[in-house]
């Protein structure tokens, strides 16, 4: 058993040992980061609270818009009115 005494069997034995464990690590990685973006994608991510806050500054637009029109109705009905 000389092999075992010899150094160049331990550095192959790290340098395979190594990619073992590098290979490993780059699997369980993947994995977990699809995971993760699956998980932020049924949550909504980060795009639920520019959605949210969009949706928010619409109903005021809208509401501003309303209002714009019922002053644009008086307007309107006061011309009308006019002999």
């Amino acid at each position: 058993m000389d092999f075992l005494n010899s150094g160049w069997f331990w550095i192959a034995v790290i340098i395979v040992a190594g990619i073992i464990y590098t290979t490993i690590e780059r699997v369980t990685s993947s994995s977990n980061k699809t995971k993760r973006y699956i998980a932020e994608v049924q949550s909504g991510g980060p795009y639920k609270k520019v959605a949210d806050d969009a949706a928010a500054l619409n109903a005021q637009v809208l509401a501003k818009l309303d209002d714009v029109e019922k002053r644009l109705a008086v307007i309107e009905k006061t011309l009308t009115d006019i002999p």
